[in-house]
C-alpha cells in the first residue's frame, strides 16, 4: 500500500471520529461545563504521553525542546482551536460547527501554502482556484442558513447564531495551524506520541 493511499485512509478514520465527537461532545456540554471536562482530558493526557516520551523515547522530547517557538504555536494554535470549539457547540448545531470548521480548514491550508507557511500542501492550479472558491461558498451557505435559524439548533437568538458561525470558522483556522506545527515537529525528529503530548501540554 503506498504512502498517499495510508495517509487517505488515516485521514477518512480522523474525519469520522472527529464528527461522532462533535455531535456528541455537542450533547454533552449542553449539561456540564466544556472547559472543565478539557482540562481533565488534557491533562490526563499530557501526563501520559509527556511522561511516556520523557522515559521511553527522551530523544524526541530533547528535539522538541529545541523548537521552543513551533511548541509555542503548537499550543497556541490549539489552545484557541479547543476553545472556540468548546464555545461554539454550546451555541449552534454541532454537525453545522463540524461542517463549517471542516471546511475552513482546507481553506486555511491553502492560504498558509501560498504565503509559504504550509509547504507541499497544496498546489495553486486553476482546478485547485476553483475547488476552493466552491468550498468558500459552501461554508458562506452553510454559515447564512445558520444565522438566519434555519440549520436546526441554536441556543438562544441569532447573535448566538452569528458567535457560533464565527467560532467555528475561527476553529478551523487555529486547528490548521495547529496541524501545521505539528508537521514541523514530525520533520523535525519528533515522534507522534510526544506531538501528541504536547498538543494537549497548553490546552489544558
Amino acid at each position: 500500500m503506498n504512502t498517499l493511499l495510508i495517509g487517505l485512509l488515516w485521514g477518512l478514520t480522523f474525519v469520522i471520529i472527529e464528527a461522532f465527537q462533535f455531535v456528541y461532545f455537542g450533547a454533552i456540554f449542553q449539561t456540564i461545563n466544556s472547559f472543565l471536562f478539557g482540562f481533565l482530558v488534557f491533562g490526563i493526557i499530557t501526563v501520559l504521553f509527556v511522561g511516556y516520551s520523557a522515559f521511553n523515547v527522551p530523544d524526541p522530547l530533547r528535539t522538541a525542546f529545541k523548537k521552543p517557538s513551533t511548541l509555542i504555536g503548537l499550543n497556541v494554535s490549539a489552545t484557541l482551536a479547543w476553545a472556540c470549539y468548546l464555545n461554539s457547540v454550546e451555541l449552534i448545531e454541532p454537525a453545522v460547527v463540524y461542517t463549517i470548521s471542516a471546511g475552513v480548514m482546507p481553506l486555511t491550508a491553502y492560504v498558509a501554502s501560498y504565503f509559504g507557511h504550509s509547504e507541499e500542501l497544496y498546489t495553486h492550479s486553476r482546478r485547485k482556484i476553483i475547488s476552493m472558491l466552491i468550498l468558500l461558498l459552501a461554508v458562506v451557505y452553510l454559515a447564512v442558513i445558520t444565522i438566519s435559524g434555519e440549520s436546526g439548533f441554536v441556543k438562544t437568538d441569532r447573535l448566538a447564531a452569528f458567535t457560533g458561525v464565527i467560532l467555528a470558522m475561527a476553529d478551523g483556522i487555529f486547528f490548521t495551524w495547529m496541524l501545521i506545527f505539528c508537521k514541523k515537529l514530525d520533520h523535525s525528529g519528533v515522534g507522534p506520541a510526544t506531538v501528541f503530548g504536547f498538543f494537549n501540554l497548553i490546552s489544558d
